[in-house]
């Protein structure tokens, strides 16, 4: 079942997916873990992952955070320790993904500011690894409706808008 704890009279988790592993600390704030891995409202008309959909301690806390995660057709979702930190940090992350969504440990977090890691897309799979895109803006719009998959290694993208549009909207994989 789905574990979700209330912030300061703010209920957290609404219409997240049922069966989702939220750990404690987790998905705190206005809007936090909003439709994680459902389709929802879903324009796009996504399933339900139908791998495991799993957010790690102390991560998605904030408001909007982690709102529209995989939303789409992702396969699973994973969110690490720590992870998505901040006003907007994750969210519409893997909208359109078709394959698995990875954020390691302590990743995406907007460091005191916001959108760290917001829209991040492509078709194919996310992976996001430890202690990565880290500052405000980092990560910013990264490979937004990249056909193919995106892999962000570990201690990447650090600092003000590091990473910020990396790839956007490229249609043809180069």
């Amino acid at each position: 079942s789905t574990y979700c704890m209330p912030y300061m009279g703010i209920a957290s988790c609404n219409k997240t997916e049922e069966g989702a592993i939220i750990e404690p600390l987790s998905c705190v704030g206005e809007d936090a873990c909003q439709f994680l891995g459902r389709d929802g409202d879903s324009e796009l008309g996504g399933q339900i992952p139908t791998g495991p959909v799993r957010v790690g301690p102390k991560s998605c806390r904030g408001k909007d955070v982690c709102e529209n995660v995989g939303k789409g057709d992702a396969t699973s979702i994973e969110i690490g320790y720590a992870a998505c930190l901040g006003f907007e940090s994750c969210d519409k992350l893997g909208t359109l993904a078709t394959g698995a969504i990875k954020v390691g440990d302590y990743s995406c977090d907007a460091e005191g500011y916001e959108n760290a890691c917001y829209q991040i897309d492509s078709t194919g799979s996310i992976t996001i690894g430890d202690r990565s895109c880290r500052g405000d803006e980092a990560c910013d719009d990264v490979g937004r409706k990249v056909p193919d998959s995106i892999a962000i290694g570990d201690d990447s993208c650090l600092g003000h808008q590091a990473c910020e549009d990396v790839g956007e909207d490229i249609e043809d994989g180069t």
